[in-house]
Order: structure tokens, then sequence, then C-alpha cells
């Protein structure tokens, strides 16, 4: 079963290669990536970028955060009320 037929089923929660060298790694490359891309499941390159991924995956686990815009945390900057330090 190929990757599009997994995601297709959301059995795939994110995809990250193991890269091979070669013509054929290429291929397969693209490959994943375009599926990957189809079916919206996150694509990761680096073992770096997975880790990091999945320490944030956890952290938004244990804490609820709200999301904000760049624009709506500088709307509260500037909304905020300025203390003079004496």
């Amino acid at each position: 079963m190929g990757l599009g037929k997994h995601a297709a089923k959301q059995t795939i929660r994110m995809v990250s290669p193991d890269y091979a060298v070669g013509k054929l790694s290429q291929h397969d490359d693209s490959y994943i990536r375009k599926a990957a891309i189809k079916y919206k499941v996150p694509y990761i390159t680096t073992i770096t970028a997975a880790l990091a991924a999945a320490d944030g995956i956890a952290s938004a686990r244990k804490v609820r955060r709200s999301v904000k815009s760049l624009q709506q945390y500088h709307a509260d900057i500037q909304a905020a009320p300025i203390i003079s330090a004496k």
C-alpha cells in the first residue's frame, strides 16, 4: 500500500524520510513529498526538525495555549499601559 492510500485512510500523521543516495532516492523523495503535500501530512526532512516537532507536540499536549497572529500580538503590546520605573 502506497503513501497516498495510507494518508487517505488517515493512518499517517507525519513523514520523515530516511535518505539514501542516488537517482532512485531522488525519485522516491519526490513521490513522498508530493504525496505528503497532497494529503496534508507534515513532511520533515531532518532529524533536528523532527525532534523539534516532537518536542513542540509534547509541549502542546501538556499546556493548551491560544493562537494569535503577529498582528494581534503587536496590537496587544500597543494597547498595554505604559508603566514608568521610579
